[in-house]
């Protein structure tokens, strides 16, 4: 094409911030709320009890969360928020 009819493309420009990643958002969570339970956890972001207990499996084997109490009573404690 013509100078004034370029078809070449500029740099591509994010113009939306990338969703924070799945992990970080439910350690937000966790921080704020200790006493968050897994069905908690399904409602608030609409995933399967497998998909927490996996996301909370990574979180504290390393070393970000961890559970205190029993499961009834206890709470979530974030060790690096």
């Amino acid at each position: 094409m013509g100078a004034n009819g370029s078809t070449s493309k500029g740099p591509k420009v994010q113009n939306e911030p990338l969703e924070e990643p799945l992990e970080m958002k439910i350690k937000r969570i966790l921080a704020v709320r200790p006493k968050t339970t897994y069905s908690d956890l399904e409602e608030e972001f609409q995933i399967s009890r497998s998909t927490v207990k996996r996301v909370i499996k990574s979180l504290v084997d390393k070393g970000a969360v961890e559970r205190k109490g029993g499961k009834r009573y206890g709470y979530w404690e974030v060790k690096d928020y």
